[in-house]
């Protein structure tokens, strides 16, 4: 049989179904913001000269124990008022309003029934993916 018995083959490609699913759950959320800012940029009128721009982190929060996807956690920037809530998907968008000139920030990320961790990033980033540990 040319290329391996199918139970070698299948042992190769196997994959856990939470691997599946964050990588599901990001390539739509990147799709998503990807379509809003297309269809933003038709419609935007020019910013004046003396406007800040803004830049966006985005991503995903999951359990580190199960890699799922943690709906209704908080994410915020640290000394800042930006914030968000994810998504039952898991999923978080942060639009940063006049950045800082490093565009490095610290967000904090905290869940019910999961510890709070702080993590440094350097923005703009679609496709963080944030895991916290269970208590």
């Amino acid at each position: 049989m040319r290329g391996g018995s199918p139970k070698k083959n299948r042992e190769h490609v196997r994959l856990n179904r939470t691997q599946i699913l964050v990588a599901l759950i990001s390539a739509a959320a990147a799709v998503a913001v990807a379509v809003v800012q297309f269809r933003g940029e038709s419609k935007q009128t020019p910013a004046p000269a003396n406007a800040a721009a803004s830049i966006l982190i985005s991503g995903v929060v999951v359990s580190r124990s199960t890699n799922e996807a943690i709906p209704r956690a908080a994410v915020s920037i640290v000394g800042r008022t930006e914030q968000s809530i994810t998504e039952t998907s898991g999923s978080f968008r942060l639009e940063i309003k006049d950045p800082s000139p490093q565009n490095t920030y610290r967000l904090r990320i905290s869940a019910k029934g999961f510890r709070t961790v702080d993590q440094s990033v350097r923005a703009p980033i679609d496709d963080l993916v944030l895991a916290l540990d269970p208590f």
